[in-house]
């Protein structure tokens, strides 16, 4: 349900802004993404692997490492502000802002899921990513009734309400416990390190929207982007199998990683499906959802439909090799892919527009579910002839 809220919400901000002002807001949310991501100095991921792992001899190192992740985000993000309208060439100061508040709430929102998730609570993901989705749904249409004109600020201003308002109930559903004791800084970002280098490179694929406006007009980018980020709302599903298969490594639990891998299989399936249907009805829906202004945008979603298919194997297997301590291994893939995906998508975009981006894309992704396979085959502890 809240994939296709998230799907609508994008479609309607498409349809109601130019082509060239959503592919500024496209282009400044993929590099606000990734300088977030990695402004915390790999203090999240390391928060979820320790409060995963319950080291005794480090009880809080986990509570302490996402408290000073937290802090760290919001000075970067404060940073984007002033920088993101100078990088992106039509992003107002405004939308800069809106978009690091969006940025930065929708990481702290899913890290404290993932906390949750690595010491075993139940979380109801799923519920608290609908409440953010009609939440920000509701911003956005009294906005438009009201006659705010700009749908850009609409779409930033409902989805910091909604991200807030789920953030602020997983905060009181799900409280960290007390820091007993606290690790020093250098202790931390030390211990942190390897997760930082490992999330590099993965992190670094986000920059491809913006990376596409760098080569091409921003219409371009909005007909790169617009199909790309439909695809990402999908990706929250392998996300969480991800983040439930990395406690789930870290535990050596057999039996629910194959539950998982099934789950993983199953998604793939039913993205197949998915791809096979976009074929059947072909381009005609799609210009009466988004508008005549995305005439040669079907080709470009076709291609990054099937990269996110491919690459859910990917996403997942990455989340389980860390979880088993393969950070360097995931790290050293991620760095072949990321160049991969930088290079093809900025030669394919020079040459081929939208769609060349898109095909590059899927050639990275494709790469990397690939590899991932084959790391965990030859690393693994547990059969894949028992699933």
């Amino acid at each position: 349900m809240s994939v296709v809220i998230q799907a609508a919400l994008l479609l309607w901000v498409a349809r109601q802004s130019s082509p060239a002002d959503f592919g500024g807001l496209m282009a400044g949310l993929s590099a606000a993404y990734v300088v977030v991501a990695l402004g915390d100095g790999g203090l999240q991921p390391f928060a979820i692997r320790e409060r995963a792992s319950d080291r005794t001899e480090r009880p809080q190192a986990g509570t302490t490492a996402f408290t000073h992740a937290s802090r760290l985000t919001a000075v970067v993000a404060a940073g984007i502000v002033a920088v993101l309208p100078l990088a992106v060439p039509g992003l107002s100061v405004w939308h800069a802002a809106g978009v690091a508040a969006m940025v930065w709430l929708e990481r702290q929102f899913l890290g404290r899921l993932s906390l949750a998730i690595a010491v075993g609570r139940s979380v109801p993901t799923s519920a608290l990513l609908v409440v953010a989705r009609v939440t920000a749904a509701v911003v956005m249409v009294a906005g438009h009734l009201l006659g705010w004109s700009d749908e850009i600020a609409n779409y930033l201003l409902g989805s910091i309400a909604g991200l807030g308002t789920s953030l602020v109930v997983a905060m009181l559903a799900f409280p960290q416990q007390k820091e007993a004791e606290l690790p020093s800084w250098g202790q931390l970002m030390k211990s942190a390190r390897p997760f930082w280098w490992s999330n590099l490179w993965t992190q670094l694929r986000g920059l491809d929207a913006f990376l596409v406006g760098l080569v091409a007009s921003p219409t371009t980018v909005a007909h790169y982007a617009l199909p790309n980020r439909l695809g990402q709302a999908v990706r929250v599903v392998p996300s969480v199998l991800s983040s439930l298969g990395q406690p789930a490594a870290v535990r050596e639990d057999a039996p629910r990683l194959r539950r998982l891998d099934l789950a993983t299989a199953a998604t793939c399936f039913c993205g197949v499906l998915a791809w096979l249907l976009l074929l059947f009805f072909g381009n005609d829906p799609f210009l009466t959802l988004v508008g005549a202004a995305y005439e040669g945008a079907f080709m470009p979603l076709l291609w990054v439909a099937a990269a996110q298919v491919v690459n859910v194997p990917g996403i997942y297997l990455s989340g389980v090799l860390i979880g088993r301590g393969l950070e360097r291994q995931v790290a050293q893939l991620d760095a072949v892919v990321t160049v991969l995906l930088i290079v093809g998508v900025l030669l394919a975009a020079s040459t081929h527009g939208a769609t060349g981006a898109a095909a590059g894309l899927f050639v990275a992704m494709t790469c990397q579910s690939v590899g991932a396979a084959v790391l965990r085959h030859h690393k693994g502890w547990y059969s894949w002839s028992t699933i």
